[in-house]
């Protein structure tokens, strides 16, 4: 007996069938990159949303540090006062003036801004801006008088989802008016 030949049992599809295999692949490697490209799109408008979120985010924390460090350091000025603070208005905006031992200290709250002036011949300079609100007040309640500021800072964003408010209180000593 003779054995068998190599092609005996294979089966030989005709050049046709090979063909149709190609466009399906083809068709296949369309969608494929069809899904690639949607998937891509959606997953870079999420990353430029997250980096715009961020810097919205970054910013708020900037400016609430600075309004933090301002208050603070408003209140020091107001506890080193010597003599009691004088509040007037003066031009649409607020003028507190507090008598230290060597100088006297101006905070000026006008235009949504608030500038500090250390001594006669200091120059101004700019402690907060970009304020919604500012405003100070004088209370007294049970015999202690105490200064109260409050700020609202103005957001980056039109309808910012959160306000930031603020208020400061400090005593002056020796100011029982």
């Amino acid at each position: 007996m003779r054995p068998p030949s190599p092609s005996a049992g294979l089966i030989i599809r005709p050049n046709r069938a090979r063909g149709s295999c190609r466009g399906i692949l083809l068709i296949e490697a369309v969608v494929y990159m069809g899904l690639f490209l949607v998937i891509t799109g959606l997953a870079s408008a999420a990353f430029f949303r997250i980096m715009d979120t961020s810097k919205h985010l970054r910013r708020a924390a900037q400016d609430i540090g600075l309004a933090l460090t301002a208050g603070e350091r408003w209140r020091a000025d107001v506890r080193a006062a010597i003599a009691p603070p004088q509040l007037t208005e003066e031009g649409g905006g607020q003028v507190l003036s507090l008598p230290q031992r060597t100088r006297v200290v101006h905070y000026v709250l006008e235009g949504g801004a608030v500038m500090r002036q250390s001594g006669t011949n200091a120059p101004w300079m700019k402690v907060l801006a970009g304020l919604r609100e500012a405003k100070l007040y004088r209370d007294q309640q049970a015999g202690v008088v105490s200064w109260r500021w409050e700020i609202e800072l103005g957001g980056a964003l039109k309808t910012p989802r959160l306000q930031p408010r603020f208020t400061f209180q400090a005593v002056a000593p020796g100011d029982t008016r």
